[in-house]
């Protein structure tokens, strides 16, 4: 069975620990990253990356440069903003650059789970139904 890879990035040391915490608990295989140059470096030489994390920061743009930088290296991977500020306007500007999703933090681990079922992709030797049962829990 193949665990998703899943990349979080972030600046806040606590987010990122919990975050990872959650994503092993919902079989995912999860790395954390400090925003910045650091993340580029990573997902430039991890092809097989499924999903990324990027925490926009504290509501003054800071994970908006790098989401611009991401998608223009790696078009294809699935981008899913994390936002503590609770600013909309940089929320709806992350999913204009190309970001699928967003959660709020803190985070709540039903929305993750939501989020995780609607772009971690069903590859590997696992069916999507497998997938689903390992994410509700069953």
């Amino acid at each position: 069975m193949i665990s998703p890879h899943v990349l979080v990035v972030g600046s806040e040391p606590t987010t990122l620990h919990s975050l990872s915490a959650m994503l092993a608990g919902n079989a995912c295989r999860a790395e954390a990253s400090v925003l910045g140059a650091e993340a580029l470096v990573r997902i430039r030489r991890d092809p097989a990356l499924d999903l990324v994390l990027l925490e926009l920061g504290d509501g003054n743009g800071n994970g908006l440069p790098i989401l611009q930088q991401l998608r223009a290296m790696r078009p294809d991977l699935a981008i899913v903003v994390l936002s503590a500020s609770g600013d909309t306007r940089e929320v709806v500007e992350a999913i204009r650059l190309g970001a699928e999703d967003y959660l709020n933090v803190p985070l709540q681990e039903a929305e993750l789970q939501k989020v995780l079922l609607r772009h971690l992709p069903a590859s590997g030797s696992r069916s999507s139904d497998e997938t689903i049962e390992q994410l509700d829990g069953d």
